[in-house]
């Protein structure tokens, strides 16, 4: 019985195909188009063919057109999400004093920092508000005035001590 020499390509069609219809991320592949998710299993079945090559065809090590072209997966796009996660690292730091979970996404670390920015925002406003207002003093009574009288009211009613 003579085994046609089967391409790269053609193996790599019947992968594609089967990672499709299973959902998988990576499939082993024998000379042939005989797919195992484990690699011991592919070894074991390629004992008994004349080629006993196994091939590894993984869903992003690299995209194949229905051609057979081989393209590189676009690593632009994890590179700027990357350097986006440790600039929101950054920010996570300044605002809360300690590292943020390596397991928390970009969109997570985003609520948490604008949740904290508007939390220290309006407290901000707030103590603006507090310190900005003045005490409401009659026309003809002096700031220092004001400070001696409160003074003098502090002397003259001590607080109350309570006894038990």
């Amino acid at each position: 019985m003579s085994q046609k020499n089967i391409t790269r390509e053609e193996l790599a069609a019947k992968a594609r195909e089967m990672m499709k219809a299973h959902g998988l991320e990576e499939i082993f592949v024998c000379s042939d188009k005989q797919g195992f998710t484990e690699k011991e299993r592919a070894n074991d079945h390629s004992r008994y063919l004349s080629d006993k090559t196994v091939h590894r065809f993984t869903s992003d090590s690299v995209l194949i057109h229905e051609e057979g072209k081989k393209e590189p997966v676009n690593e632009a796009k994890e590179t700027k999400t990357d350097e986006e996660r440790q600039q929101l690292a950054q920010r996570y730091e300044e605002l809360f004093g300690k590292k943020p979970n390596h397991m928390t996404g970009v969109e997570k670390l985003k609520s948490q920092i604008q949740e904290k920015e508007t939390e220290l925002a309006s407290k901000s406003e707030e103590t603006i508000q507090n310190t900005t207002q003045a005490p409401e003093l009659p026309l003809d009574q002096k700031p220092e005035d004001a400070k001696e009288q409160s003074e003098q009211k502090s002397e003259e009613n001590p607080a109350e001590e309570k006894e038990d």
